[in-house]
């Protein structure tokens, strides 16, 4: 029988095969060793085929011979696990370990196929043990990681996730593993959240940044609103119920939004470059250019307030300008596409037709439309 496993747990299987083969040659030691031997060799050639159950039952034939072979136990107890037979294997991996508790394969294998039974938590302390003796192995710390993940110790799951995501960034299993934990920490933070203090905003506010996370705008919109009901002057929340309405095409809602914010908050930066842009898209030029000067004045830094600023003097046909301060926006962030065209348009209006050509190419790079 032919069995699937993923390629981390297959690699896992060639680098613990080694301690495990090794007892093998000492199997000359023993009277019967060419039986012995014999059986080995086609249990090894059924391996090789992947025929699991015919090698495991090669190996059952070894130990009927000598039942204190142990790194051959522990063999069956591989073959068991590979032809998906996961209880009987998790036997034989702990007569193995019974008679030998060096074989730290076994350890690993045990608390893989603990884990293929719905049995996270037992699998934990195998998996841990598996772990030290190899602190380096990927495959084995990610196994560990998702045995946490799979006994609700997503914290002890999160620690191990990070730093395999620094050292694998590419792993989507990694990844898709990190994703999870993260959804439900935040989901146990908002149940903990709710249970200590039902009425409080920080519930629908953490309601609506999952729901923008999603891309369920309309319902993040809902919630923005529920949050600034329980609590008018939060910080921040009308920026981002502003934000959604102009994604929703809203700008009218967008622009009370933002004008709340900056009542609160006279001088905030994010609402004066957010009702300059508003101001300028709607045709009111000079009253929204006012506006992004006082947040560039406010925070020289803030990248989309040069942006909007450097499309207003480009809709005024002042192209040094305009050009000065759309080079500003794609320094001070290089991944905004919209900066690098309208920095196209300023640079092929000026009949810069070279810089014209390199800044639509990142902005096509950027957007995907190349």
């Amino acid at each position: 029988m032919k069995s699937k496993i993923s390629f981390g747990v297959r690699r896992l299987v060639a680098v613990f095969r080694s301690p495990l083969y090794a007892w093998a040659f000492a199997l000359v030691l023993f009277p019967q060793a060419a039986s012995i031997e014999d059986l080995y060799a086609k249990a090894r050639d059924a391996e090789a085929a992947r025929n699991y159950k015919v090698a495991a039952s090669y190996y059952e034939q070894i130990l009927k011979r000598d039942p204190k072979l142990y790194p051959m136990r522990a063999n069956l107890g591989l073959m068991l696990y590979l032809a998906g037979d996961y209880s009987n294997a998790v036997s034989e991996f702990r007569k193995a370990l019974a008679g030998d508790a060096t074989l730290f394969a076994a350890q690993a294998f045990l608390g893989l196929s603990l884990i293929e039974l719905d049995k996270p938590a037992e699998a934990i302390p195998y998996l841990e043990t598996a772990t030290k003796a190899k602190p380096q192995d990927v495959t084995l710390r990610f196994q560990l990681a998702r045995a946490y993940f799979l006994s609700n110790r997503s914290r002890d799951a999160l620690l191990i996730l990070e730093d395999l995501r620094k050292r694998q960034p590419n792993d989507v299993e990694v990844l898709y593993l990190l994703g999870r934990v993260h959804q439900r920490l935040s989901l146990e933070s908002y149940e903990e959240l709710k249970r200590r203090d039902p009425e409080n905003y920080r519930i629908y506010q953490l309601l609506a940044e999952n729901y923008e996370i999603q891309g369920l705008n309309s319902a993040a919109i809902d919630n923005y609103g529920l949050a600034l009901a329980k609590n008018p002057r939060a910080p921040g929340l009308n920026l981002k119920l502003g934000d959604l309405y102009v994604l929703a095409g809203s700008a009218d809602k967008a622009l009370t939004s933002f004008e709340k914010e900056l009542e609160m908050r006279p001088g905030d930066a994010g609402a004066l470059w957010r009702i300059g842009s508003l101001k300028v898209a709607a045709g009111q030029v000079e009253e929204g250019k006012s506006y992004l000067e006082r947040s560039i004045g406010a925070n020289p830094n803030l990248a989309p307030a040069h942006e909007h600023y450097g499309r207003a003097m480009l809709a005024n046909n002042n192209l040094e300008k305009a050009i000065s301060e759309l080079e500003t926006a794609v320094k001070l962030d290089p991944t905004v596409a919209s900066a690098w065209f309208h920095l196209a348009r300023a640079f092929e209006k000026a009949g810069r037709t070279a810089d014209a050509e390199r800044a639509l190419k990142t902005y096509q790079q950027l957007s995907g439309k190349n």
